[in-house]
């Protein structure tokens, strides 16, 4: 009975080994250096799988992405893809997940950082676009700053930070009116992004939202609009387009808000915000 039992057990291994997706290091490669690549990243606490009800929705707009390929890095950069890219693609969607996922930021950006680099390597990439969720946004900050000037990557060309906390969570530190040029008090956090503000690409283009979840607060719950907003101490000097909105919803509920996916899809597809002359545009009282 026991020798049965096992082998229905080890049968159930091998069964479920050769159903689960498959994860590979590495990639066929392809010439798509034509194509855009839009990546996402989660924020503290999210997988690969957190932007799909945000990924379905932006490709019920027009000019969809075709293709999705989803990746986790883990805590030393070593990177395992679920599935591949094809000749084909159009407007790729890399979904990244962190092993990690309440890490120091500055692991995440490194991690980025080794991803992109692969991912030039093996399609070829020159630029790519960017959406990033909570502290996922503070990752593509730390990395556009750090490691955007760098040749073995593509290079960034537009940023989205969704509810990102430059500025941390104590609501006393970020009590402010919607038109502040300073907050109350800058964390260490906030002073590097700003001490670090002038190697960002002159030719980037970032949109930042904000979320009030209606309570009278300024808050989306958990992040304070002061702290979401002090993206504009740190990038509206140091790049070509600098855009604001704010939405009413719950932190969470960024990631699936019909608003907001309408204001990224136009961001991210339009041409023109990069073909006029610098553009600042900040949310007022």
């Amino acid at each position: 009975m026991k020798k049965l039992l096992t082998f229905f057990i080890l049968l159930l291994i091998f069964t479920s080994a050769c159903t689960a997706t498959p994860k590979k290091s590495t990639l066929p490669k392809l010439a798509l250096e034509n194509e855009i690549p839009i990546v996402v990243i989660h924020g503290s606490g999210g997988n690969e799988d957190s932007f799909d009800a945000f990924i379905q929705k932006l490709n019920d707009l027009p000019d969809p992405s075709t293709e999705t390929l989803k990746v986790t890095i883990d805590g030393d950069g070593q990177l395992d893809y679920q599935g591949t890219l094809t000749k084909d693609a159009k407007h790729p969607i890399v979904s990244i997940g962190f092993e990690e996922n309440n890490a120091p930021i500055e692991d995440w950006s490194k991690g980025l950082q080794k991803l992109l680099t692969h991912l030039k390597k093996t399609y070829q990439f020159q630029q790519f676009d960017a959406i990033g969720f909570s502290n996922g946004g503070l990752a593509l900050t730390d990395y556009a700053e750090e490691y955007d000037q760098k040749e073995d990557v593509p290079h960034l060309r537009k940023m989205v930070v969704l509810g990102a906390p430059f500025n941390e969570l104590d609501p006393e530190d970020n009590q402010v009116n919607l038109d502040f040029k300073e907050v109350p008090f800058q964390t260490d956090e906030l002073k590097s992004y700003i001490r670090n503000r002038s190697k960002l690409n002159p030719q980037l283009a970032v949109l930042s939202i904000a979320g009030d979840d209606g309570s009278g607060e300024k808050t989306d719950s958990i992040v304070p609009l002061g702290s979401a907003l002090s993206s504009r101490l740190i990038f509206p000097e140091n790049v070509h387009t600098y855009l604001e909105k704010i939405t009413t919803d719950t932190h969470i509920g960024l990631v699936d808000n019909q608003e907001v996916v309408g204001w990224v899809h136009q961001f991210l597809m339009e041409d023109s915000a990069l073909n006029m002359e610098k553009r600042i545009e900040l949310v007022e009282n």
